[in-house]
């Protein structure tokens, strides 16, 4: 039986913006700037076991099971560590959360979002109870940091790569920056890009209104749709940090195109052995 695994999924809009947090977005949601999240990374790097592509894809894939609650991010900008605890949730199976304060404390203070990516790596995780979100470390978090992140695969932006790893494992979730681009948003947190758009061609007007900016969340799952006219699209499922009231129960949809024109980078886990 094929295993599944998490990736983390950015998703972004442009802005003269602080790091998931100046600009905010649907529902004052904070987002990040461009300038302080760093280069794009839409080629990505090799990834171990990648599958052939002439291999067949299962219709769709959902990691949901693996996930635990959906929490709140409130007005902070800890996007990314949000994501990369989630994905580190799945990845070791954890049944409770793990520490974003620990997590966001060992990478806020370094630069782009490659930076901050890289700190992360081998990072000692407790869980949330030992070190609450919002609070000040305990005794016991040391004693109990049970969690580490692996290493981290940049995965790049192509969708068809992306449907590929999460397929290969159910530990894949892949933590993913996207532009999210006002207006793009359908209900229950859809983000679908219209025909024929590109990044180029909105760029101009997300500068001047700051109406996107970057976000960071985690691809766990996929699945097709036929549209009006009856073709097939492919959309991923993503999980959010900004409560249960956003979206769908605090998950998203973001179609295959929009993640090719609006994706920015992808980094999925894997033990460093490996």
């Amino acid at each position: 039986m094929r295993r599944h695994f998490p990736l983390v999924f950015a998703v972004g809009l442009l802005g003269a913006l602080g790091a998931c947090g100046d600009f905010t977005g649907p529902g004052d949601h904070p987002l990040l700037s461009e300038e302080e999240a760093g280069p794009a990374d839409p080629e990505g790097e090799p990834y171990p076991g990648d599958l052939k592509a002439d291999a067949p894809l299962p219709a769709w894939v959902s990691h949901e099971h693996l996930m635990t609650a959906v929490r709140h991010q409130g007005n902070r900008k800890t996007c990314m560590a949000f994501s990369l605890a989630a994905a580190l949730e799945g990845f070791h199976g954890a049944k409770q959360h793990l520490s974003v304060e620990q997590l966001w404390r060992r990478i806020e203070k370094m630069g782009p979002d490659a930076d901050r990516l890289g700190r992360a790596v081998n990072a000692e995780i407790c869980p949330d109870h030992d070190w609450p979100y919002g609070g000040e470390e305990s005794d016991a978090c040391q004693a109990h940091a049970d969690y580490r992140v692996p290493s981290l695969i940049r995965t790049g932006t192509d969708p068809e790569r992306l449907k590929a790893i999460l397929a290969q494992n159910e530990r894949n979730n892949i933590v993913f920056e996207v532009r999210w681009v006002q207006g793009y948003e359908e209900a229950g947190g859809r983000l679908v890009a219209p025909e024929g758009t590109n990044w180029e061609e909105v760029r101009d007007a997300c500068i001047a209104n700051k109406s996107c900016g970057l976000h960071i969340v985690v691809l766990v799952g996929y699945h097709q749709e036929l549209d009006a006219d009856g073709e097939s699209r492919a959309f991923f499922r993503f999980k959010n940090s900004w409560g249960t009231q956003w979206g769908d129960a605090g998950y998203g949809y973001v179609s295959a195109d929009y993640l090719r024109k609006f994706g920015r980078w992808g980094a999925v886990m894997r033990p460093a052995a490996e």
